[in-house]
């Protein structure tokens, strides 16, 4: 029984990544190919009509929260002017380039230490800090960002801020001249009067999850144990 259940699971699994590996996936509409990544994911359907848990709700929220200005938010160079609108051009990271594709870069141009980016991208290698241009394999970092100017944000989870965003290369200036730690906290309703909370450390764009537990009102740990 199980060796069957094993076979079945990994047969599915296979026939998604045919479907996204051709593209085919793109074709399927919003509500449907969520359906298919959460069953895909969870071995479990997904009720998006009557979303309980906080993943659930954010797939609803895929579908049912769409404001214009999400796009400009998400677009890492077009958010620029928006934050500088609201709260100043003093908070924003200043802009060294912006360029369509990666022939119009020239190497010889850039600083010693820079950040490039893709401006729809999301970490990972559409994210590169160079803290010394001599050291750097900008063949490889180029072919590579190539590559990634074709990815559309959009389609792997069905994030819908990211469909139109026109996706460029950003220069930017490298903030510091050591590795940035970046501490996060992610709070989400667990039990009744309980919340999980979630520390995640950020070192040079890597997540490193530290810990994970749920606490009452009054920060008690609480141990939650799952059947």
């Amino acid at each position: 029984m199980l060796q069957r259940l094993t076979e079945y699971l990994h047969t599915r699994r296979l026939f998604f990544k045919v479907l996204s590996a051709r593209r085919i996936f793109r074709w399927f509409p919003d509500k449907l190919a969520i359906k298919i990544l959460w069953k895909n994911s969870f071995e479990e359907s997904i009720d998006l009509d009557n979303p309980r848990r906080f993943n659930e709700k954010l797939q609803w929220l895929k579908l049912n929260f769409r404001k214009p200005v999400m796009t400009t938010i998400v677009d890492k160079y077009e958010v620029k002017s928006y934050v500088a609108n609201l709260i100043g051009e003093e908070h924003v990271i200043p802009t060294l380039s912006v360029f369509d594709n990666v022939e119009q870069i020239n190497v010889d141009e850039l600083p010693n230490q820079f950040v490039m980016k893709t401006t729809a991208g999301g970490g990972g290698k559409q994210v590169f800090c160079c803290r010394d241009k001599r050291t750097c394999d900008f063949e490889q970092i180029l072919r590579d960002f190539k590559q990634n100017l074709r990815k559309n944000a959009y389609y792997p989870g069905r994030e819908w801020p990211y469909r139109n965003v026109r996706n460029r290369i950003l220069i930017e200036r490298l903030i510091g001249d050591k590795e940035i730690e970046d501490f996060k906290f992610f709070a989400s309703m667990e039990i009744l009067n309980s919340l999980r909370l979630t520390l995640i450390e950020i070192r040079d764009i890597v997540l490193i999850i530290i810990t994970s537990m749920v606490i009452s009102c009054h920060w008690e740990n609480i141990f939650v144990l799952r059947i």
